[in-house]
């Protein structure tokens, strides 16, 4: 009798467990389904349009600036960024009184840590034009409507809003025909050449520009 009782109550289990296994599988789908897209997959980034408005300063001796861009272009996945951009740029003081138009290319790469925070390095390659210059740094000084631009930095994005810290550089021209003063012949030096590497009679044509600058700004 017992082992009629045994095997009764194991066959009893084993046509009860198929319908169990069931109601516990249907609660599972129920609870899984009642839980936000946004909470299951915080990294699911769609690819498409992005806008971007910066306001920064570049800190760079006598050639210290404010500046505003704006880039637009297609975001990858959250992943990858490539756009076009253009700024302005205002540089004052007793020497330098002009303002830049820098065009560019603009690259970023970004890892989504979460949908609302990414690391990013950027990288922008493009041509300042210069305009309006003023002060003692005349028009005329300039050979050619600007030069070269490059921006490198890295940055933190965080729901709307970014801010990047890195390195600016931009390159000019100048028309060492027109650069003179014959009551001060150490002019040129003062202008251009703060860093004392100027020598009297050498010929100029160069000039590099090389700042840190600070950027905060809204992704859209």
């Amino acid at each position: 009798m017992k082992k009629i009782a045994i095997l009764f109550s194991f066959f009893s289990l084993l046509v009860a467990f198929p319908a169990n296994a069931q109601k516990w599988i249907n609660k599972s789908s129920i609870y899984m389904s009642s839980i936000p897209e946004s909470t299951t997959n915080k990294t699911d980034h769609k690819s498409g349009y992005q806008g971007e408005l910066n306001f920064g300063y570049v800190v760079n001796g006598d050639y210290s600036r404010p500046f505003i861009e704006s880039i637009h272009g297609f975001n990858m996945s959250g992943y990858a960024f490539a756009g076009v951009g253009f700024g302005l740029q205002y540089a004052y003081n007793e020497k330098w009184n002009g303002i830049g138009i820098p065009l560019f290319v603009n690259l970023k790469g970004m890892y989504p840590v979460s949908e609302d925070f990414s690391p990013y390095i950027t990288l922008s390659l493009g041509y300042n034009f210069l305009t309006s210059f003023g002060g003692e740094v005349y028009q005329w000084y300039l050979d050619g409507p600007g030069g070269f631009y490059n921006d490198l930095g890295v940055g933190i994005k965080y729901k709307a809003f970014n801010l990047s810290l890195g390195m600016q550089v931009q390159n000019f021209k100048m028309n060492s025909e027109e650069i003179s003063d014959p009551y001060n012949p150490r002019t040129v030096h003062e202008l251009f050449y703060a860093d004392g590497t100027y020598e009297e009679g050498e010929e100029i044509s160069k000039l590099k520009n090389v700042g840190f600058y600070v950027k905060f700004g809204v992704m859209f």
